[in-house]
């Protein structure tokens, strides 16, 4: 077992409940676990390697939780750096399309590496597109993250259904059918299944836990939806879905159950402690309550709301 002793530290912020904040301070480490922090620390005299901390600063590993690893294989067209949500994505899709699993792990593997050198050292990843029958591409993003010693949450995510109008669009100016880019609800369910069994190990050290979740609320599939829950609540995994709300979200789910999304995903119970909605940039005060009351979580990415011109979170 590795014993580590970091000595020294400049400051020392522990973000704990207490809010501890200590000065020229040690760490002492054995294995996977922090044993002791404090000044002057009574630690083994043989057998350890130490760290000089002096003069830096040592917090604990951010942890990131939202984010699409596969998408950095695109941040560099221009195209597809303007405009709205929609807009964007509509070009992503049509961009995506032809993706391979040598793709994944590129993309993997550099989102992997930007993220432990920034001190993330715990990430999800919510990898949701799987164009043309093409279910495992996954694989490849757990093996590279694995590689580079990332503890990985991946979300196995899907995408049944596509946002607004994005079919008739990119049927009218990109030439493509879109039913070749979504998958069916049963290769989701069997797919999310395997990732599970493969991948999702739930002890206390644990490098690799699975979730589940589809991109934009399935409206459409109220069992679907329930399904994706029940399997992730078995297994003891997490779920997650996009909910800003969009407007066009807001206006089919009033058509279909005459309530607003938040309404509608607690009276199907799809909102507790196991759930987490990305963006959150258009929930009102209702539904921030529902949120809440419930025990859910919220993530923000304040870099793409700026780029897409969202409102601020009301976080």
């Amino acid at each position: 077992m590795e014993r580590l002793l970091i000595k020294n530290i400049r400051y020392l912020y522990c973000m704990d409940e207490e809010d501890t904040f200590l000065e020229n301070a040690d760490i002492y480490i054995e294995g996977n676990v922090i044993k002791k922090i404090g000044t002057k620390l009574d630690v083994p005299a043989d057998g350890v390697k130490v760290i000089d901390g002096t003069g830096k600063l040592a917090l604990p590993g951010f942890i990131n939780t939202h984010h699409h690893f596969y998408q950095n294989i695109t941040r560099n067209i221009p195209i597809m750096q303007k405009g709205n949500l929609l807009g964007w994505l509509l070009y992503s899709y049509g961009a995506w399309e032809n993706m391979e699993e040598e793709d994944v792990k590129a993309a993997a593997r550099l989102a992997t590496a930007e993220l432990l050198m920034t001190g993330c050292t715990t990430s999800m990843d919510f990898m949701y597109f799987f164009p043309h029958g093409k279910h495992d591409l996954m694989d490849a993003e757990f093996e590279a993250v694995k590689e580079l010693g990332l503890r990985f949450h991946g979300f196995r995510g899907c995408m049944p259904v596509m946002e607004g109008n994005l079919p008739a669009e990119m049927k009218e100016r990109l030439g493509i059918d879109a039913g070749s880019l979504v998958e069916s609800y049963d290769d989701i369910l069997d797919s999310c299944d395997r990732t599970f069994q493969k991948y999702h190990d739930d002890s206390r050290f644990s490098m690799s836990r699975v979730g589940v979740g589809p991109t934009t609320v399935v409206f459409e599939n109220p069992e679907f939806m329930k399904e994706l829950k029940k399997m992730a609540d078995n297994r003891g995994g997490l779920c997650h879905t996009h909910l800003h709300p969009r407007p066009d979200e807001i206006k089919k789910c009033g058509e279909l159950y005459n309530c607003r999304p938040h309404q509608w995903l607690e009276e199907i119970g799809w909102i507790d402690k196991n759930v987490s909605f990305a963006h959150i940039s258009r929930h009102n005060a209702e539904e921030l309550d529902i949120v809440a009351r419930n025990g859910a979580s919220v993530t923000q990415s304040p870099s793409c709301h700026m780029r897409l011109g969202y409102p601020i979170a009301p976080a």
